[in-house]
């Protein structure tokens, strides 16, 4: 989409910025759609619904697919071309600017007061669907719309510096430790995320001869990192 908005000559600055978050956006929310209908379907309870394990194993089949797509635009695309997006695929602040931070910035602000108006579903959802329900909160709906917020940050974020793998996966975890929190809290996780982001950019450029990627140092951390919490959990759970 970045080469697309690039080559068209449509703008620059905040014009193409635009371009890309919203072509991003777009492009995330369809995705998103198609998983959470291929989703949809009968729960233990037997009521209509998304199973949760049903929606990660289709959004992982997806994301494959999509992948592949992704894969052979780069075969056909030129060689500078080509640079630019694997440099994006890998995730970089390089490529960043002010331009990108408004698009970014709005639809955090939005994903904001959205969340915290679901502030109650998230509390009564660490309950359980059950509990849940007999408090009086609409499930599905309450879920369709925080999936939607989620996904309009994520679809900006990664327009802006491209996929950086496992931050949005240890940060909660980070911040639920360092809070003694029972549930991931939502601000602290995104000031976890956004520290993790800095630092693993600031290692990426100094501590090794060349500059990386700083896509390749959150892969490097965040991946033992998940690994571990993975193995801790299973320990607890047999004893």
């Amino acid at each position: 989409v970045a080469v697309l908005v690039g080559l068209g000559g449509a703008g620059t600055g905040t014009a193409a910025a635009l371009g890309v978050s919203g072509a991003a956006l777009a492009g995330g929310l369809l995705t998103a759609v198609l998983i959470y209908l291929l989703a949809w379907g009968r729960t233990a309870s037997g009521d209509a619904g998304v199973m949760g394990f049903r929606l990660v194993l289709i959004g992982i089949g997806v994301n494959a697919a999509l992948l592949s797509v992704v894969s052979w635009l780069l075969t056909r695309a030129t060689l500078n071309d080509a640079a630019h997006a694997q440099q994006w695929l890998t995730g970089s602040l390089n490529m960043a600017d002010w331009s990108s931070l408004i698009p970014a910035s709005i639809g955090l602000g939005v994903a904001l007061l959205v969340t915290a108006g679901s502030a109650r579903t998230l509390a009564a959802l660490r309950f359980g669907t059950d509990t849940t329900r007999i408090l009086g909160v609409r499930i599905q709906t309450q879920q369709a719309i925080l999936l939607a917020a989620a996904v309009c940050c994520a679809a900006l974020a990664t327009a802006a510096v491209g996929p950086l793998g496992f931050v949005g996966l240890a940060a909660p975890q980070i911040a639920r430790r360092l809070l003694r929190t029972p549930g991931e809290p939502i601000i602290a996780s995104a000031l976890v995320g956004a520290i993790a982001v800095v630092g693993a950019d600031l290692l990426a450029r100094t501590a090794f001869p060349v500059s990386l990627p700083v896509g390749v140092v959150t892969a490097a951390v965040g991946g033992p990192f998940l690994l571990y919490l993975l193995v801790r959990t299973n320990r607890k759970a047999t004893l």
